[in-house]
């Protein structure tokens, strides 16, 4: 894919963007030349909800997927389909059938790991393509969104095996 870079910040942008993500600037549009951008005036309680600003900025510059609709509809339907064959791996390792319940559990984890890797850049792609371009906060991301459900799903089996 070719990389652009917005004229007025120049951090990097995709071309099919009409805007830029960090700064706002209309992209595509002919270059004035250097401007100085217009902040807007805070007020007080504009002031009180910075945290919630800041979480927001935080989720659109490492989650940029959260904020594209067809991104983040094509995620939901990737964790919820990889939610059901999950469910249907569980029940083929519970009737004795492990090696098609492994087999089947990473095909979920195929499909979650996809959804995860559109959410983390913002596109539709294949995951090899997302993991090569990820950066370490990106990874260790990557990482901790794949281990905490399956410790949370290991360990409400395992306590469901303690009763």
């Amino acid at each position: 894919m070719k990389e652009a870079r917005c004229p007025f910040c120049g951090e990097k942008c995709k071309p099919e963007d009409k805007f830029c993500v960090h700064c706002g600037s209309r992209l595509g549009a002919p270059s004035m030349g250097p401007r100085e951008p217009i902040l807007p005036q805070e007020t007080e309680e504009e002031e009180s909800h910075g945290t919630l600003r800041g979480i927001l900025y935080w989720l659109g510059e490492y989650f940029p997927g959260l904020f594209r609709p067809g991104v983040l509809i094509g995620s939901v339907v990737l964790v919820v389909l990889a939610i059901g064959v999950g469910i249907l791996a569980v029940v083929a390792c519970l009737f004795g059938v492990l090696i098609s319940g492994m087999f089947i559990g990473g095909f979920a984890l195929i499909l979650y790991w996809t959804a995860l890797a559109w959410l983390l850049t913002g596109d539709i792609c294949m995951p090899v393509d997302a993991l090569t371009d990820f950066n370490g906060t990106q990874w260790t991301l990557f990482v901790v969104m794949t281990v905490l459900p399956i410790g949370v799903c290991l360990a409400f089996l395992g306590l469901r095996g303690t009763k």
